[in-house]
């Protein structure tokens, strides 16, 4: 087992942070590249009104985002002034979309790790 490695030598790498802007519209919210990734959070500072965030995907960039569903629901997080974890329904989707409900965008922050 000399190829196993202990875990204090296993580097994880974490992106820097990136702004994005969450819409209210699927086609236009930010797509989030996440095929590479095995986790992240959407940090928001100011909900501008918005309620919640129903999660979308999409298998390419020219692609229309679909909602995503888990065990036949619509996965969304309810959404306050925080840090978000992306749903565990999303770890398998190419790009994710954020689609804000009950404002027109919201300002985020995404960090992601691989």
């Amino acid at each position: 087992m000399s190829d196993v490695k202990p875990f204090s030598e296993i580097s994880r790498f974490t992106s820097p942070a990136v702004e994005i802007v969450c819409t209210n519209d699927p086609a236009t919210t930010a797509k989030i590249a996440f095929s590479k990734y095995a986790g992240g959070v959407l940090t928001v500072a100011s909900t501008g009104g918005a309620t919640q965030i129903d999660w979308y995907a999409s298998a390419s960039p020219g692609d229309t985002p679909l909602q995503v569903y888990s065990s036949g629901a619509a996965v969304t997080t309810a959404l306050t002034v925080g840090v978000h974890p992306f749903p565990d329904a999303t770890y398998a989707c190419a790009l994710i979309c954020p689609v804000v409900v009950g404002a027109a965008s919201m300002p985020a922050v995404i960090t992601v790790k691989g």
